[in-house]
């Protein structure tokens, strides 16, 4: 099932050569997504991609897809953390669904939560604090878009058409 967040979601992607990029996430689901980028990356390229859902931050790596427009750009999961698929399935079921009823009704496991003395889970999550802080840093440092070389450029580009226009009239008028 696919999502749309209900609020402005930034997204921060980590590519191949170290570069972070921040984004928008316009649609999500468990197997990938929708991007809105700034500059869009090539078809195929590997990032880390980092987001916040109400369920948590999804950390993983994505595959970038063909972009659909000139700022959207798709992209599907190729690597995700057991947790972190965890956390977008329960973030894509429709609030108010009922869980489907088994026939026996079984107790649900007790998950216990890991020891974090072991060094492996502590890396992990150090890692983790690592991206949110960069994920921070790219939302505060973000800058909005400009429209004025746009509008500059529209209005060039028009006053040079009609430039010609006119010189075209000109020539035909004294002939």
């Amino acid at each position: 099932m696919r999502v749309r967040p209900p609020e402005f979601t930034p997204a921060v992607l980590r590519v191949e050569d170290g570069s972070c990029t921040p984004g928008e996430l316009e649609m999500f689901s468990v197997t990938g997504g929708l991007l809105s980028l700034p500059k869009l990356l090539d078809q195929g390229s590997r990032v880390k991609l980092m987001f916040l859902t109400q369920t948590g931050t999804v950390l993983g790596v994505a595959e970038m897809l063909k972009p659909v427009s000139w700022d959207e750009q798709p992209f599907r999961f190729v690597s995700l953390h057991e947790n972190d698929q965890r956390k977008l399935k329960a973030a894509t079921v429709p609030f108010g669904t009922p869980e489907p009823v088994e026939a026996e009704a079984r107790p649900k496991p007790v998950l216990l939560p890991l020891p974090t003395f072991e060094p492996r889970i502590a890396a992990l999550h150090e890692k983790e604090q690592q991206w949110i802080e960069k994920y921070r840093t790219a939302i505060s440092n973000e800058t909005p878009r400009r429209r004025l070389p746009r509008i500059l450029f529209a209005v060039l580009t028009l006053a040079t058409l009609g430039m010609g226009i006119l010189y075209a009239l000109q020539l035909h008028l004294l002939r």
